[in-house]
């Protein structure tokens, strides 16, 4: 950013990520232009905080994600797509069970 002539209050906004050299760069760039507002982007806010939650609760997310598991492969047996009830984690389902819901109707029931 070079000035020419008087033109340091026109720059007025940086956006950023908020990668410490982009802070660090906003904070030197304040001293040549008095009027500049540094703004890190709000998704990448959140997409940090988001990983700080998964990393502290990552039992969670390890039972989340064989959730997802289970329900993909129980997906697949429904649509005749697989036969293979060994991958299946879960409790108190026999095979034969389970194959039994392949026929059972799904409905949804409202309830006033």
């Amino acid at each position: 950013m070079k000035s020419e002539g008087n033109n340091d209050d026109k720059v007025l906004l940086i956006l950023s990520d908020a990668a410490p050299y982009m802070t660090k760069a906003a904070h030197n760039l304040k001293l040549f232009y008095s009027n500049l507002v540094h703004v890190t982007c709000v998704a990448h806010g959140i997409h940090r905080i988001a990983e700080k939650i998964i990393d502290t609760f990552s039992d969670i997310n390890d039972l989340i994600n064989n959730g997802k598991k289970v329900l993909k492969e129980i997906s697949k047996i429904l649509q005749g797509d697989s036969d293979n009830f060994n991958d299946l984690s879960v409790p108190n389902y026999s095979p034969d069970i389970l194959a039994n819901f392949k026929y059972a109707p799904i409905t949804s029931v409202d309830v006033e």
